[in-house]
């Protein structure tokens, strides 16, 4: 049930940030850019990520113990990549922020169509959410 609830809180988290990311893109840029230059929010953002993998493994672990579920299994994999990659922007945040300037200097469209890919990932976890018994 955990899993459950984690995965559709997870997809709407992920639909709702990628969503304003989609519709206002200049704001977002602006948003973002404007986290890195101030690397405690930053880092921040990467701890709270790292953590929420975390809770979410744990959660996708327990439930294996007591049956295998694709979703799980699914959730388990998805849970440790966000946690390393929460981890590995907190032990390089400077390497981390040039990445996120890479993005940030793309042009609208295609930022636009990178929010809109992370509209549909969000909706696909929150329909992983609710399949799940």
């Amino acid at each position: 049930m955990l899993l459950k609830v984690l995965a559709i809180v997870l997809g709407a988290l992920v639909v709702v940030t990628r969503g304003y990311g989609f519709l206002f893109t200049e704001s977002a840029r602006k948003l973002i850019r404007g986290m890195v230059e101030r690397k405690v929010l930053m880092l921040v953002a990467a701890l709270v990520g790292a953590l929420l993998g975390a809770v979410i493994a744990g959660a996708a672990r327990v439930a294996l113990q007591e049956q295998v579920l694709w979703q799980a299994i699914v959730l388990l994999v998805l849970g440790i990549l966000i946690t390393l990659a929460g981890l590995l922007f907190l032990a390089v945040p400077k390497a981390y922020a040039r990445l996120v300037e890479k993005f940030l200097g793309m042009k609208t469209m295609a930022l636009r169509l990178l929010f809109l890919l992370g509209v549909i990932f969000g909706v696909l976890l929150i329909l992983l959410g609710v399949s799940m018994p």
